[in-house]
């Protein structure tokens, strides 16, 4: 992937600070390897999750920035503008559309050994493994890597598009996702699930060893561990993480940005609204921690 330069793709705005290169975009609550990122500020509350490692450039109001920024003499590039969350989305969909800064940087490439029906559609850009099975009319989208021993079910979208909705009224609109998705070793996903793409660069993530059963959906950016079980009717929200042996039970919702730590079990039925504990047994709506894990 390609860098590019601030001066080309902020030409109408007031920039303050050296004109530097950015190589990704990231939200602040989000990880990211890159180290030149751009990013947004809307309030006061996003300031405590500025990286100054990772994020080079933020666009923040000028209000903010004579407010926050001059004070705390954070050693960025900041560009001006008074809809900071709409002009971040609008370079985003530029840079996918009009350059090849989103560009993937893996050729295709599916070992000899797979068992693939006929009716299965294969985007261009996916790598797949060894003994790799897939069933009837799944639908493999550009940026997937499959590894080895991985059983995906009939009618599996794997790297669909995620829903990341911004905007208010009718000039709401989803934004493009240009990330992909990552299905580890030994891995199975049911029948009519359904696997998003990361937002950005990255990958969402299915962990070695985990099980899907059918009609369940991963939304973007999701980190799943290794040894984890998602029963049926399970939907995470975006940007869930889910770390080991973790067992949610059927038709349980995860909201976006909460954290299930190692050992968990999630009642059936359950809404997780708030992160929950290692060793824990939660359920309910919203779920609470009952009792211990001892098993």
């Amino acid at each position: 992937m390609r860098t590019i330069k601030i001066s080309e793709l902020f030409k109408n705005n007031k920039i303050i600070g050296p004109d530097v290169f950015i190589d990704s975009l990231c939200l602040l609550n989000r990880q990211t390897s890159y180290c030149s990122v751009l990013g947004y500020v809307e309030d006061e509350n996003y300031l405590e999750k500025i990286d100054t490692n990772t994020f080079k450039v933020l666009i923040v109001r000028q209000s903010l920035f004579d407010l926050y920024f001059e004070r705390y003499r954070f050693e960025l590039t900041y560009v001006i503008d008074e809809n900071p969350e709409i002009l971040f989305y609008q370079i985003h969909e530029y840079l996918f559309l009009q350059t090849n800064f989103y560009r993937n940087n893996f050729k295709s490439i599916i070992e000899d050994d797979t068992q693939i029906d006929k009716t299965v559609i294969i985007e261009d850009g996916v790598i797949i493994g060894k003994n790799v099975k897939i069933g009837f009319h799944s639908i493999i989208r550009s940026g997937t890597i499959i590894e080895d021993n991985v059983y995906i079910g009939n009618g599996v979208i794997i790297g669909s598009e995620g829903f990341q909705v911004v905007g208010k009224n009718i000039n709401r609109k989803n934004i493009i996702h240009t990330g992909g998705t990552m299905i580890k070793s030994n891995s199975y996903i049911g029948d009519n699930s359904m696997i998003c793409k990361s937002l950005f660069e990255g990958y969402t993530v299915i962990g070695s060893n985990t099980k899907i059963d059918n009609l369940v959906q991963v939304a973007h950016n999701c980190i799943i561990g290794d040894n984890v079980v998602l029963a049926s009717g399970v939907n995470l929200c975006g940007s869930v993480n889910i770390h080991d042996n973790v067992w949610i039970g059927t038709n349980s919702t995860v909201l976006n940005k909460v954290i299930i730590e190692s050992d968990s079990i999630i009642g059936i039925g359950s809404v997780v609204t708030k992160n929950i504990k290692s060793n824990s047994v939660a359920y309910g709506v919203p779920a609470i921690e009952r009792r211990k894990n001892t098993t």
